[in-house]
């Protein structure tokens, strides 16, 4: 029961800003839902920012002041606007309106989106078994004490947020679009339990409707097609597969966010209406709030329009000299702006990362195909071939055959950058090099374009009589899609539920970075040592979510803190406790009372500072769980 309480609070914390905004702006019905998680990261994200620049804390009621102050500017602006709009501003609200079964097509599709998400969620609630094994994910507990240092501090937005990580120089900006709305999800039952409803319910629902959205943007005259793709949702490069594996957080969010930002851009595209443009300016940013890594990905994925249409303005502007001049100001601004680009620590840190050695092309879309997992999760043959029949029945309409484009040169990036030719490599750069974090952009219109497949191949067989539909051919496509489901569904499931179990129970390596015993130790700590003294131990053990899940102090708070001279000192001559006359004058220096001890940390560690033991003298044990212990340092008191 709390569990679901928790969920419901999450949904709401995460849907309602958006939701309210959009309503605010006239904006109904599935476009409504599907984009009132992103613009409610454009808004949280924005919010963050601004109260960090005027030394306010982030909380619910900052939130609120900001949301109410930011769509009360966009409703005025709105209204002003109203003159030079026409009553209806989108192809899409156009469509909606002259559709004379709207209501039943509106429930169709919350059914699907439903569902949808329902089919991701399931087989990953059922491999994982209880929501603290989350924790185990790589980048869990850097993601876990983002959340904590933002309820602790009140900062949230992207210029602060490494200062968490204590030790080392972390100057720079990582993105919080995600955070700063978790943050603010009441802490009930648990930290553990907070974290990982707000990391996949979300993103499953966020994805499931951002599908429907993007189908119906792409493919405005077949609603069935909207209504089917949600029930493909999981399959293929869903990007749960990247939170599982990777505990990415942020990343996966952007990525579930991703779909219904192209579905606003390929909306404002086609209508032109100042409306949908501003809707569309905002949702990019939202989704760059959230994570670069997508908005990159649309940005390449738009070279079909942007390319062409840039090359004309271009053209225009060389025949004076005036135009001559703004092209000669904007590439000198642009290349001044890589080059401070390129040397930014963060992004060199990103653009220095190589990918694994070349596997072959047929691998890489492969990768693509199943989210970069290294087994088939999903029967996305299916799903492709459906597709190449969309591309098929779409191409004739111009605007529609440059979305395809888009898509295509995606799919070839990887393929490209398996090649290893040069400067091949560097293209998946911006994606850390990894396959995974790139492909559910691509995945997202291979399934609108296996939808509209499904469906509108489906009914132009039975209209030419190669397919017989008999005396009932309207059921002819509903039974098509439901064979289709049905064949990606099944290993669907069985593959995802395994990938969770492999990846979140601790077999993906000897070692989980945190037992269930440690849990209950930890949970337990609380009530036995001072939350004003820290705590040292292994990064790759227990210890990395002491901050996270109880908010106690540790010297190393994840795998990201570095180690300054004296904790590398503590590190090197504990075994020398009680004799050693500098130990203890290092301790003090870092408020160090406790040490965590874990004679199996996780071997993702492998090669980092490990603390197995506990000192032969010196310490006495105050709590232990499973492998793992923790002591009281009583030799410098």
């Amino acid at each position: 029961m709390s569990t679901t309480a928790t969920a419901a609070l999450t949904l709401l914390v995460f849907w309602l800003p958006g939701w309210w905004g959009l309503g605010v702006l006239r904006i109904d019905g599935l476009r409504r839902f599907a984009l009132a998680p992103l613009v409610t990261t454009f808004l949280c994200g924005i919010g963050a920012v601004v109260t960090s620049m005027l030394h306010v804390r982030w909380n619910l009621l900052s939130m609120v002041v900001t949301c109410v102050a930011a769509i009360g500017v966009a409703r005025l602006a709105w209204r002003r606007s109203q003159n030079h709009l026409p009553r209806t501003t989108s192809a899409i609200a156009a469509n909606d309106a002259n559709d004379a079964s709207r209501h039943r097509l509106g429930l169709r599709v919350v059914a699907s989106v439903t569902a949808g998400a329902l089919t991701i969620l399931l087989p990953f609630a059922i491999g994982m078994g209880s929501p603290e094994r989350s924790l185990n994910a790589w980048d869990a507990p850097f993601h876990l004490d983002a959340l904590e240092y933002i309820r602790e501090t009140g900062r949230a937005s992207p210029l602060d947020i490494l200062a968490m990580l204590g030790n080392g120089p972390h100057q720079g900006v990582y993105p919080t679009g995600w955070h700063s709305i978790a943050a603010l999800i009441p802490v009930w039952p648990s930290r553990a339990v907070v974290f990982t409803v707000a990391a996949y319910l979300p993103l499953a629902l966020a994805w499931s409707a951002g599908l429907a959205l993007l189908t119906r943007s792409v493919f405005p005259e077949n609603p069935s097609a909207a209504v089917l793709a949600p029930l493909l949702a999981a399959t293929g490069a869903v990007p749960v597969y990247v939170m599982s594996t990777l505990g990415v957080v942020a990343n996966a969010w952007a990525l579930a966010l991703a779909p219904a930002a192209a579905a606003t851009v390929i909306t404002a595209w086609r209508s032109r209406s100042p409306l949908d443009t501003g809707l569309a300016v905002a949702c990019v940013i939202g989704l760059g709030l959230a994570h670069p890594g997508p908005v990159i990905a649309l940005a390449v994925a738009s070279i079909p329009v942007s390319g062409p249409a840039g090359l004309a303005f271009m053209r225009r502007q060389m025949r004076h000299a005036r135009g001559r001049v703004l092209v000669a100001v904007g590439a000198v601004v642009t290349a001044a702006a890589l080059v401070l680009a390129l040397r930014h620590t963060a992004l060199g840190f990103v653009l220095g990362l190589r990918g694994a050695a070349s596997s072959g092309w047929p691998w890489s879309i492969f990768d693509v195909v199943n989210g970069s997992q290294g087994e088939t999760v999903s029967s996305g043959v299916v799903v492709v071939v459906a597709a190449g029949v969309g591309i098929r029945l779409g191409w004739a309409d111009r605007r529609r055959r440059a979305v395809v484009l888009g898509g295509a040169i995606l799919l070839l990036l990887p393929i490209v950058a398996d090649a290893r030719l040069g400067f091949a490599e560097v293209l998946l750069r911006p994606w850390y090099s990894d396959i995974s974090r790139l492909a559910p952009v691509a995945w997202a219109l291979i399934v609108s374009l296996a939808s509209h497949g499904i469906t509108e191949g489906t009914r132009r067989l039975v209209a030419s009589g190669r397919m017989d539909a008999g005396s009932r051919p309207q059921l002819a496509v509903p039974l098509v899609a439901a064979v289709c489901i049905v064949a990606v569904g099944v290993p669907t499931f069985s593959g995802s539920r395994r990938l969770a179990a492999h990846a979140l129970s601790g077999s993906l390596a000897d070692s989980p970075y945190i037992s269930t015993d440690e849990q209950r130790m930890i949970d337990r700590l609380p009530r036995e040592i001072d939350p004003t003294k820290a705590v040292l131990g292994s990064t790759y053990a227990g210890a990395a979510h002491l901050y996270g899940l109880i908010g106690q102090r540790v010297s190393l708070r994840n795998h990201y803190s570095e180690p300054d001279a004296a904790i590398r000192y503590i590190s090197a001559h504990l075994a020398d406790l009680g004799t050693d006359p500098h130990l203890c004058a290092a301790l003090s220096s870092e408020n160090i009372r406790y040490l965590y001890v874990d004679s199996r940390p996780s071997p993702l560690g492998a090669g980092a500072q490990s603390f197995l033991e506990p000192p032969p003298a010196g310490v006495a044990l105050v709590d232990s769980g499973g492998s793992a212990a923790v002591y009281d340092v009583t030799a410098c008191r």
